[in-house]
């Protein structure tokens, strides 16, 4: 980890899994660090919920108050990185995020989708934490 976290620059942005001490609820031992990426979590009802977070590349609005946010991530995949792109699907929402800025985003269905020879994973959303980029 201390490799990885000498490569971070003031003000970068991570995000961190936890576990809570069950003994002292305020101490947590961090166990997964990412500048971006997927989380997939399994809760108590065995229903996976996914934690995205990255950079919004792409932002949409359609009808209804629909929103897409492109979100590209790059994994490392085959023994090289590749990018696999999500678009993160909010339905009856207000959201005012732009192109660049840094999003978390809590998302229950993930599925294959392609688009014109496009490919990518359409994850819909529930939460949204979004950052500005100055």
């Amino acid at each position: 980890m201390s490799d990885r976290a000498r490569k971070l620059k003031s003000g970068d942005l991570i995000s961190c899994r936890v576990v809570f001490d069950a003994g002292i609820h305020s101490k947590a031992v961090g166990f997964e660090f990412k500048r971006s990426g997927l989380y997939t979590l399994a809760m108590k009802d065995e229903q996976k919920t996914y934690i995205l977070h990255g950079h919004a590349e792409k932002v949409i609005h359609g009808k209804n108050g629909y929103c897409g946010i492109y979100v590209p991530i790059k994994r490392y995949q085959n023994g090289s990185f590749q990018t696999v792109w999500y678009l993160a699907s909010f339905f009856n929402s207000n959201i005012s995020v732009v192109k660049g800025d840094t999003v978390f985003l809590r998302g229950y269905r993930i599925s294959d989708k392609s688009y014109n020879g496009f490919d990518y994973l359409d994850l819909t959303c529930s939460d949204i934490i979004g950052i500005h980029n100055l």
